[in-house]
């Protein structure tokens, strides 16, 4: 929680870019900044196009393949189309006029990047297609009903995940795949079941991509359901259309995404094709089932969704400016900060508006820019912003609403979303001091009378105590221009802390997973040792991303390298690490669990994965997250719930998502 990632080690991201813009952007809550390492693309009419050039995009009779997203039809009896499939979807595809709506192609860009998709996607409406659909094997093609035009933006985002998977997935190709098996040993009656089966788990496999990606289960299932009541039986092309009723059962996949456990039926699927196609000689790579995970490992389900692309989105209650800090009590109301409408914002479990806490203003229960919540046991709620206000529950409310004490803090406040503690009734205000040479962390303290005399101290290590940002000095004056992302290499290992509510400090140093226990004295108490794994080495892909985004930065610079103060020693002799660090970042959580955020795995940019301790150093599991949280602001993480910040790619607005999960210890 203490330090954010380095400007230049960043989640590796759903695609390697093709070329990197070496401009600067905002800083995170550690006063690094985010590199601006971002594919240069160009969004063509009916067209989005990736790092590689591609052909036209379009499916021709020698393309034999069209697939769609939200659930494709064989033949009526058996399974398979009774009409040369290829020809069909050419036909489409001839018939068809390219996507000219910018939202729309700025939605599909922004999906494309971050299911990694590398070549082109040709977007085209129909005038004849009553569905979305996925064609091509070599040249993908997205076919979409001329009804998409009334589309929302939360449909087309559905909708073109959905699609995208496919083309990810290579899905067309599997289908065709099958059906060369099925018409070479039609005669073995375990082919055409495996032909079935593989369908069906490719629709799944699609369906849970967009449920991983943050679609809220009861939305995905009303979007698929109205897509279901446009569309009406065509004749079969080779193709995967999203939202047809007879294969498999429409009914069957509702209830699937509306099931809110982990799904195992596209396990057993991919065993039968498994079977059937090992029989008939066939590579079982036919269909590819979901990824398996380890058994200590779940995944968070969404259980809300708060912004401008979840419910309300017209509401001026459930758009946000720039989101500071979440939250979530004991009775699972949310909160949210923000620093654009300086308030205080309160949600249900379930995500809709209650009430608003404090507006804008110098006032008591007035803030000018709140950036951290802290939901107190005794049902107070503490604000940080230009001062720290409490607020208790009045007898008519349900949440705390009025202002209970107020309390003046420094004019050099530290204005990062960093999580105060409360221990013992002392407040924890975590701050840090950065001179010319060196940082320091530490928590000033506050109690009944304020503003107290101890201040805490964290323990030094690993690279804690290095300058934030490196810069270069301008004129004779000695004044000087801050320069982020040259203050840490590419990869390399970062310092993070978090306080317990023991009144511990837990700090790390990256290098190794290894956590170490002081007390506030800075005296050591212990050591945790997280859960064995092997180190793994930087992706090729994104260790060229980066160091391509290494070089622009340099490259922009005024002056010589040799000449900015503070670059990290690992730039100056231009040593990169080639493994990843043992861990992002430290966070510390109801029942002061240890939340270790750790590096995904490869092809799972898009999701986050925290191993969690308990206190007594114990391993309880891994929860995978299915969003790309933000560091900046920290997510919350409860007993049974954890709420966090997601940027959408297209608009970059903020998001609140909240998931539940349940420990498998």
């Amino acid at each position: 929680m203490g330090r954010a990632h380095p400007a230049l080690l960043r989640q590796p991201g759903p695609a390697a870019p093709a070329a990197v813009d070496g401009g600067l952007r905002g800083r995170c809550r550690h006063r690094c900044a985010r590199h601006a390492c971002c594919p240069r693309h160009t969004v063509a009419e009916g067209r989005i196009r990736g790092g590689r050039s591609g052909g036209s995009g379009v499916a021709t009779a020698l393309d034999p393949a069209c697939t769609s997203a939200l659930g494709h039809r064989l033949h009526r009896r058996t399974g398979l189309a009774g009409e040369w499939a290829p020809l069909r979807c050419a036909r489409l595809v001839r018939a068809a006029s390219p996507l000219r709506d910018p939202s729309g192609l700025r939605q599909a860009e922004a999906v494309r990047r971050r299911l990694g998709i590398r070549g082109d996607v040709r977007l085209l409406v129909s005038p004849t297609a009553t569905t979305p659909m996925t064609g091509g094997i070599w040249r993908p093609v997205v076919l979409l009903p001329t009804s998409s035009a009334e589309w929302s933006r939360e449909r087309w985002s559905v909708v073109l995940t959905h699609e995208m998977t496919h083309v990810h997935r290579r899905d067309v190709l599997r289908q065709f795949m099958a059906r060369v098996v099925v018409a070479i040993y039609w005669i073995h009656p375990l082919t055409w079941l495996a032909a079935r089966f593989a369908a069906v788990a490719r629709e799944e496999a699609c369906d849970e991509k967009v449920l991983a990606l943050g679609t809220r289960p009861s939305d995905y299932a009303t979007h698929l359901l109205a897509l279901a009541a446009d569309a009406h039986t065509e004749r079969p092309a080779l193709s995967l259309p999203m939202g047809q009723r007879a294969h498999p059962p429409l009914e069957k996949r509702v209830l699937a995404i509306l099931n809110a456990h982990p799904r195992h039926r596209s396990t057993m699927a991919a065993g039968l094709v498994a079977v059937a196609i090992s029989i008939a000689g066939m590579s079982a790579a036919v269909a590819r089932p979901v990824r398996s995970v380890p058994a200590d490992t779940v995944t968070a389900v969404v259980s809300a969704r708060i912004g401008s692309s979840g419910i309300g989105a017209e509401s001026d209650e459930y758009i946000f400016g720039d989101v500071t800090s979440v939250a979530a009590d004991r009775q699972g109301r949310i909160y949210v900060a923000d620093r654009l409408t300086p308030s205080v914002r309160v949600f249900d479990p379930d995500g809709e508006f209650m009430a608003w806490i404090g507006r804008e203003g110098e006032g008591p229960g007035e803030f000018t820019w709140p950036v951290d919540i802290l939901p107190a046991a005794d049902g107070k709620l503490f604000v940080r912003g230009s001062r720290i206000t409490t607020f208790a529950t009045s007898a008519l409310s349900a949440y705390p609403d009025s202002v209970a004490e107020t309390w003046s803090i420094p004019p050099y406040a530290n204005a990062d979303s960093w999580r105060a503690r409360l221990v013992d009734d002392i407040y924890y205000y975590p701050h840090y001091s950065w001179r010319h040479e060196s940082t320091e962390y530490f928590y000033m303290t506050y109690g009944a009378g304020g503003l107290m005399s101890d201040t805490v101290h964290v323990p030094e290590m690993g690279d804690l105590s290095r300058s934030p940002t490196a810069y270069y000095r301008v004129g004779p004056g000695g004044g000087g221009r801050m320069v982020d992302g040259l203050n840490s290499a590419p990869f390399a290992p970062r310092a993070d802390w978090d306080m317990t509510g023991h009144g511990t400090i837990i700090v790390g140093d990256g290098e190794t997973y290894r956590l170490h226990e002081f007390a506030l004295g800075r005296e050591p108490l212990g050591t945790i040792e997280g859960p064995e794994m092997k180190r793994r080495a930087v992706p090729r892909a994104e260790r060229a991303d980066s160091m391509r985004a290494l070089d622009a930065r340099i490259d922009s610079l005024p002056v010589p390298l040799d000449e900015v103060v503070h670059v990290a020693p690992e730039i100056l002799r231009g040593e990169i690490p080639d493994s990843l660090p043992a861990f992002n970042s430290i966070h510390v959580g109801a029942s002061d669990r240890m939340w270790v955020e750790r590096w995904p795995a490869e092809g799972m940019a898009s999701l986050r994965h925290y191993d969690v301790l308990e206190y007594d150093g114990s391993y309880a599991g891994t929860v995978v997250v299915p969003a790309p949280l933000l560091a900046d602001p920290p997510p919350f993480f409860g007993e049974d719930v954890i709420v966090g910040v997601v940027m959408d790619p297209t608009f970059e607005v903020h998001t609140v998502v909240a998931f539940r999960f349940r420990l498998p210890r």
